[in-house]
């Protein structure tokens, strides 16, 4: 799981601005890549689809839903929410909801949801209240290749700065990104938890690191939970995120959740 805090737990473009990858905790040369890193577009959502959950029947931040299961664990919720823009999907990194609920009882970091290896929902922290879900940021505009010429040299710059040390500490260059990209404003960074509706799906890596894809069960699921949040909410297609991709996480993590 990631850090619990959003805050620090020129004119001329860079010549090769692949060779970024923002906020890794391994060396530039060592970073894996994600697999179908390309992922389908999503779909428009359905306004008119009563298939979804209804958000606008909640009480304290839980939906009344017979297809979302309440399992309150109080430790996880934090801050109040401000205005949320986006969802990050995240994967367990263990075999079963039960063993995640369970590690979530004494824990300070978890998710709002969490989709059961059977495809299952469960409601975990209030929507009004924040969980510690995203942890340290990437940056947005250097993995969607849209930086302005300035920010492509701050990145380069301190990609040379690490680079060029003998035994460079890559968990201090992520705090480096993650303290510059809070200094922006969403959408273009990417979103904090006070931004971010968090959603767990079990899921356990393979012996090389990878993360599986969703099984059936557990894609229907994700697929009706966001539609019916991006509905409720508002949250534009390219504010669905994968926590591979925002974060310091392997980047097959949730690679595979295309909902």
């Amino acid at each position: 799981m990631p850090q619990p805090s959003d805050q620090i737990r020129g004119s001329s473009a860079p010549t090769s601005p692949n060779s970024i990858i923002a906020n890794r905790l391994y060396p530039i040369e060592d970073a894996p890549e994600a697999p179908d890193a390309k992922t389908p577009p999503k779909q428009p959502v359905n306004e008119e689809d009563d298939s979804l959950i209804d958000f606008s029947n909640m009480e304290n931040g839980f939906v009344n839903d017979d297809r979302v299961i309440k399992k309150q664990i109080q430790n996880i919720e934090h801050a109040p929410m401000g205005d949320i823009g986006a969802i990050t999907l995240h994967q367990t990194n263990s075999p079963t909801a039960q063993s995640t609920l369970n590690g979530w009882q004494t824990r300070k970091e978890g998710a709002h949801f969490l989709i059961g290896e059977d495809g299952t929902i469960y409601q975990v922290a209030s929507l009004d209240k924040q969980t510690w879900h995203v942890g340290q940021l990437q940056s947005r505009c250097v993995n969607e290749k849209r930086c302005t010429d300035d920010e492509w040299q701050y990145y380069n710059d301190l990609e040379d700065k690490y680079r060029n040390q003998d035994s460079p500490n890559w968990a201090d260059r992520a705090r480096e990104i993650h303290a510059h990209e809070i200094e922006k404003d969403f959408p273009d960074r990417y979103p904090l938890n006070s931004e971010s509706v968090g959603i767990e799906v079990v899921g356990k890596p393979d012996k090389n690191g990878v993360y599986p894809a969703p099984n059936a069960a557990q894609a229907a699921s994700l697929k009706i939970l966001v539609a019916s949040l991006r509905k409720y909410y508002g949250i534009e297609d390219r504010n669905v995120l994968r926590h591979g991709q925002t974060g310091t996480r392997p980047p097959s993590e949730c690679a595979k959740c295309n909902p």
